[in-house]
């Protein structure tokens, strides 16, 4: 019977370069050199490179990270049994397989269907994340005694922040696992950690592996970001809290937009989209963390009998047909790409007014006016009229009816912008008397 197979596509990260030494560096399609001091387009991720024409003229398909060999490889040794419902274990011993984990410099990405021939008694299943992932838990575990755990940060909801050294500047989050029994603690982590090991993406925060202490603690390592949460620079007292320039938030939004893009290319949804989870380093670029670790069940811990505790503010980046569902049993809702899009019209509202949605307002209001679809008031912004409807697409009260993030994406960069209108260089009457 004919199968479905998901294969392999990873967007290249082109940027253009000059080239130096034609001798040494040849084009990935004509193979022709790339001429001396001539420009031409570079991978940063795979280090491919091609002549401008030759990317204009020719289909460079999106394979960044992984050779076709590679693929057949990948693809000949993933086949499952149809009893299975993750990917078996053991992959395989050939050596084709240890040279794709030996080589990898990118995630895999599935995305490209293809048609192959499959037995009915063999099946793929792409959307199962757990230990058996390509990257293997055992790949990515530091060792005791690798990493050392410093000063601690800060406390979250969910888990205490630690400042930490491992080979460079870390950090490490230590995940409160209270709402679980202490026998299924570590592999309930695994499961929701699996998706910080298949991702990489310039506007999401770097993982370097997990970290556990006699499994009693148990943290996944990152990447230190100098720089602050976007949630202090807008909301923190102690800082200017001055408007942001409309310029520097669409900016800042579309990088939001690139990275949730790509993690739901993956069918990974963040599900705790705010603007405590979005950090802005000092050259000004934004990473998006603690994506698809938030589970409702976290929220029963300390046990409350007919209520729970959330997060400041966590009500107004709840969709509405969520908000309508939740209980103080627990029960499990269903986050959805919209959801998340919904949140993020609450990170857009922030970045405008610097306020959030029904400010000083009490929870139980909060709760009716959002879950009847009733949106805060936008008759005192001001704002341009395309960022009020960008707005609308985002809070739209039917899921079906909110934009996906790429098209958020193409909205922003079509999104108007102030032009600064500067001063001549030199006096203007120096400049009259040039013209004679």
């Amino acid at each position: 019977m004919q199968g479905r197979v998901r294969a392999h596509q990873i967007p290249h990260v082109w940027v253009t370069k000059r080239c130096k030494q034609p001798n040494k560096r040849k084009c990935a399609v004509c193979l022709n050199s790339l001429g001396f001091l001539l420009q031409y387009e570079k991978c940063q991720s795979c280090k491919l490179s091609v002549h401008i024409e030759c990317k204009k003229n020719s289909r460079v398909r999106d394979n960044c990270g992984l050779t076709q060999k590679h693929l057949k490889e990948l693809v000949t040794q993933m086949v499952i049994s149809k009893t299975q419902d993750n990917w078996a274990p053991e992959i395989g011993n050939s050596h084709s397989m240890s040279d794709i984990y030996a080589n990898e410099e990118s995630p895999t990405t599935i995305v490209v269907s293809e048609e192959i021939q499959v037995q009915r008694t063999e099946k793929f299943d792409r959307r199962s994340w757990n230990m058996f992932t390509l990257r293997a838990w055992k790949d990515d575990s530091i060792p005791n005694g690798e990493l050392e755990v410093l000063s601690p940060i800060g406390r979250g909801r969910f888990g205490e922040v630690f400042a930490a050294y491992y080979y460079e500047p870390a950090v490490i989050k230590f995940f409160d696992m209270y709402h679980v029994d202490v026998h299924k603690r570590l592999e309930v982590f695994k499961q929701d950690t699996a998706c910080f090991q298949n991702v990489r993406h310039e506007n999401l925060i770097f993982f370097r592996g997990f970290y556990t202490i006699d499994r009693s603690k148990l943290g996944i390592v990152m990447e230190y970001i100098r720089g602050d949460t976007l949630f202090n620079i807008l909301h923190d007292p102690d800082n200017d809290r001055r408007p942001i320039d409309f310029n520097d938030i669409i900016e800042y939004a579309k990088q939001i937009c690139q990275g949730m893009s790509y993690l739901h290319t993956r069918h990974i949804l963040h599900k705790d989209l705010r603007s405590k989870n979005i950090f802005v380093s000092e050259r000004r670029s934004i990473k998006i963390t603690d994506f698809g670790i938030f589970n409702l069940k976290r929220l029963s811990y300390p046990n409350r009998n007919y209520s729970f505790v959330v997060p400041f503010n966590w009500l107004r980046y709840i969709a509405p047909e969520l908000l309508r569902v939740l209980n103080e049993r627990f029960d499990p809702v269903t986050f959805t790409e919209a959801s998340d899009v919904f949140s993020f019209g609450t990170i857009w509202y922030e970045l405008l007014t610097n306020t959030f949605p029904f400010d000083s307002m009490p929870f139980d209001f909060v709760i009716w006016q959002i879950g009847s679809g009733i949106k805060a008031p936008l008759t005192d912004l001001k704002m341009c009229h395309e960022a009020k409807v960008f707005l609308m697409y985002c809070w739209s009260f039917n899921p079906l009816d909110r934009k996906l993030f790429s098209e958020l994406l193409q909205l922003l960069k079509t999104m108007p912008r102030i032009t600064l209108r500067r001063s001549p260089s030199v006096p203007l009457c120096k400049s009259f008397e040039s013209i004679f």
